[in-house]
């Protein structure tokens, strides 16, 4: 069976082979659960007990399922680009080096991806095992768990949003749920509305939470973190330099852990909204009047500006690591 002279093909048997003609890319649409798996061949081969109409369109050969029995298809890893359409099911992409492009209602699932991916999902949970090149993702309310991933631009209505390793930059956007990045090698910027943020390690950070609290560990860079009701928790990298930072919490407290090489100016404020503000230094060259605070540390250096209301700002020296 050749692509030049097929226009419509149904077949009713699992375990049908497809040659690839002319086709670089290729998109299955269906119900209940598509899985599409690439590997060292050059031609398709696929498993469905329902009918399945496959038609090529240009450079794409496009698949169609019939009914909500599903379909697993494996395909040369090499494709240039990989597309999945799934109102009502689960879809998963694993083992491709070429572009992909997942719509669909179920769980999603990633992994071992050589190029970019753009996901899609009305709310189910999203799973990414790894991905070399970068994500673009937007649930409607549902998890997204991330090993790893080049870099990453993630939106979710309410679910939570969990990144292991990111290499380039992160954007992280949710609605209520918490964000966490556990190892950037870049730039993150993230923010919502009514959970925490925790980031283990980045260069470059600004971050905004609307009711929950910022913990920032291994940050340098610039920094900015802010939100509305919460504790914020920083301390900053022992190697990489920090740039300048600015801290705010309009109910809550902040704590700094600072190395104790570290080269900066610091200027704090605290404001009595209502409740018992302070400022407690562990720094003789940071002294504290009344509500504020500013000295230098170690000759000076980039300006740390902290602000917080009806709370307190702790100024601490790091534990020194072994």
């Amino acid at each position: 069976m050749t692509i030049a002279a097929l226009v419509a093909v149904s077949a009713l048997l699992s375990g049908e082979v497809v040659a690839l003609g002319r086709a670089t890319r290729v998109m299955v649409t269906g119900q209940g659960k598509i899985r599409i798996v690439g590997g060292e061949r050059t031609d398709l081969a696929y498993d469905s007990p329902s009918a399945v109409v496959i038609r090529p369109e240009g450079d794409w050969l496009k698949i169609y399922v019939k009914s909500e029995a599903g379909i697993e298809l494996r395909c040369p890893k090499g494709l240039a680009a990989v597309a999945i359409e799934n109102p009502a099911g689960e879809a998963e992409a694993v083992d491709l080096t070429g572009e992909v492009f997942i719509r669909a209602a179920g769980r999603i699932l990633l992994d071992r991806l050589g190029g970019s991916a753009m996901v899609r999902s009305p709310g189910g949970e999203v799973r990414v095992g790894r991905i070399a090149g970068a994500l673009r993702c937007f649930s409607g309310g549902g998890p997204i768990r991330i090993d790893s991933v080049g870099a990453a631009q993630i939106e979710s209505r309410g679910g939570e949003i969990i990144i292991g390793d990111a290499r380039g930059p992160v954007t992280a956007h949710s609605l209520g749920g918490n964000i966490q990045v556990e190892r950037a090698e870049s730039t993150v910027e993230a923010s919502t509305t009514g959970g925490s943020i925790q980031i283990g390690s980045a260069r470059g950070v600004n971050c905004k939470a609307g009711a929950g609290g910022i913990r920032l560990k291994n940050v340098s860079g610039l920094v900015q973190a802010e939100t509305g009701s919460g504790t914020i928790l920083m301390e900053p990298s022992r190697i990489s330099p920090l740039g300048e930072t600015f801290l705010r919490t309009s109910s809550g407290d902040i704590v700094v852990l600072l190395p104790s090489k570290l080269a900066l100016v610091v200027k704090a404020e605290a404001h009595e909204g209502g409740r018992t503000a302070r400022i407690v230094s562990g720094f003789p060259e940071i002294p504290v009047w009344g509500l504020t605070a500013a000295g230098s540390l170690n000759g000076g250096g980039p300006l740390m500006r902290l602000d917080v209301t009806d709370g307190t700002i702790f100024l601490r020296r790091a534990v020194p690591r072994p």
